[in-house]
């Protein structure tokens, strides 16, 4: 479900992971895979965009039905340091490397909202740069 994100390796302006009108048209695109040449500790990353600074900061617009979708999750791998806001409200934090589904159906039904939503993340270096996100139904 996510393709393009708008990504920033400087701090960004206030609001930027909390509203849709944030204006994020200076941002670069780039896909889910961010990372450094070499990735520590493994073989089996995937990138597909080059990510060189100690932080970054991706934000990325999504349209949902929830009537069509019931079991919604995000997987987030990474390296450092990170946070993962859902409409401004943050669903995920943790201090060092991690991998974790978190089921956004269950936990989240008050924040997820029908129509368009707003997933926004930052994420520090760790042993490398390395941050990979995405959003699926877990039912299929």
């Amino acid at each position: 479900m996510f393709k393009n994100f708008f990504i920033q390796e400087t701090p960004p302006e206030k609001n930027w992971n909390s509203t849709l009108l944030f204006d994020d048209s200076a941002w670069t695109k780039g896909l889910p895979g961010f990372g450094s040449d070499s990735i520590e500790g493994t073989s089996v990353r995937r990138i597909s965009t080059q990510w060189k600074t100690q932080k970054l900061y991706t934000r990325k617009k999504f349209n949902i039905t929830r009537k069509k979708i019931d079991n919604l999750a995000l997987r987030i791998t990474h390296d450092g340091a990170t946070k993962v806001y859902l409409n401004g409200q943050t669903i995920y934090d943790k201090k060092v490397a991690g991998y974790c589904l978190v089921n956004l159906d269950n936990k989240l039904s008050k924040v997820l909202r029908d129509g368009v939503n707003l997933i926004a993340v930052e994420s520090e270096k760790g042993r490398s740069n390395y941050l990979d996100i995405s959003l699926f139904d877990m039912r299929h």
